[in-house]
């Protein structure tokens, strides 16, 4: 049972991780649109893109192979 709830903390912080980076993301291209600085359409499009990437990953990680609780924001 211990290495069970060991998996769970780990995947807990990963996805507390991507959260913040979400939002961190988030918080940036809103900026970045408030400046409409066109030099950067495509930085954010992949930052975007990197940030989906990794979350279904994460989600792929938790129980059941894929079977994540919802996220609560």
């Amino acid at each position: 049972m211990t290495r069970r709830s060991a998996r769970a903390g780990v995947l807990d912080w990963w996805r507390a991780v991507l959260d913040e980076t979400k939002e961190f993301l988030d918080e940036g291209t809103d900026r970045l649109r408030a400046d409409r600085d066109p030099r950067w359409e495509g930085e954010v499009a992949a930052l975007r893109e990197l940030v989906a990437e990794l979350t279904a990953t994460v989600d792929g990680l938790g129980p059941a192979g894929g079977t994540s609780p919802p996220r609560s924001h």
